[in-house]
């Protein structure tokens, strides 16, 4: 009997603490920010001269909101493309978490990478990623001087390639939309919280 798919829920109660955990702290952010504007010190232009003096503690709050709701997006999304590839029979709660902090990290350096003008971060840590799981995605590779063509043990190692190359797609598709999530929030961070700043990178790649 095969096992049941996981859910969004089955990551745990503890994870469903911390997400909840999230919003609530975001949400606390923004409302003192937007009812009370509190400055902030000197401190901030140590650390970035891009965000604004009065919406500093906004920056925290966008940023856990928007890390709970791509990290929803993106497992549902992940979770639904695994089951239409077969391959959410093996997925359960304790193989799935350390992806989850994973994802859920990125929701704080990808947007932050791109507030502090160092867009290179995500490439190397897209490279660090892949490097690190490229001997699981290439599979097993067929040596015919020790299989014979058409053997059974030629069969499993092709099916075990197509399974690596399988996995490589749907990581590259959590990666395609962990990333556009987050251009997305730095695009929100852009209008609420930053210093507006026409000679930003990337205002001058979308042609502002």
């Amino acid at each position: 009997m095969s096992k049941k798919h996981p859910h969004f829920c089955e990551l745990g109660a503890r994870w469903g603490i911390v997400l909840v955990s999230s919003v609530v702290l975001g949400g606390g952010c923004l409302f003192v920010t937007y009812h009370y504007s509190p400055p902030a010190g000197q401190w901030l232009g140590l650390v970035t001269s891009r965000v604004r003096t009065d919406r500093w503690l906004a920056l925290p709050g966008f940023l856990l909101i928007c890390a709970v709701l791509s990290h929803i997006i993106i497992y549902q999304l992940l979770h639904f493309v695994r089951s239409a590839a077969g391959q959410g029979r093996d997925l359960t709660r304790y193989n799935m978490i350390t992806p989850a902090l994973v994802g859920y990290s990125e929701a704080f350096l990808y947007p932050l990478a791109l507030v502090w003008g160092v867009p290179e971060l995500i490439g190397v840590w897209l490279a660090i990623k892949v490097a690190g799981s490229w001997g699981r995605w290439t599979g097993p590779q067929v040596n015919y001087g020790e299989v014979e063509p058409g053997s059974a043990k030629e069969k499993h190692i092709l099916k075990l390639q197509r399974e690596a190359r399988e996995t490589f797609n749907i990581f590259l598709v959590g990666n395609a939309a962990s990333i556009l999530l987050n251009v997305g929030v730095y695009s929100i961070l852009r209008v609420c919280v930053l210093v507006p700043e026409s000679s930003h990178w990337l205002l001058r790649l979308i042609g502002e």
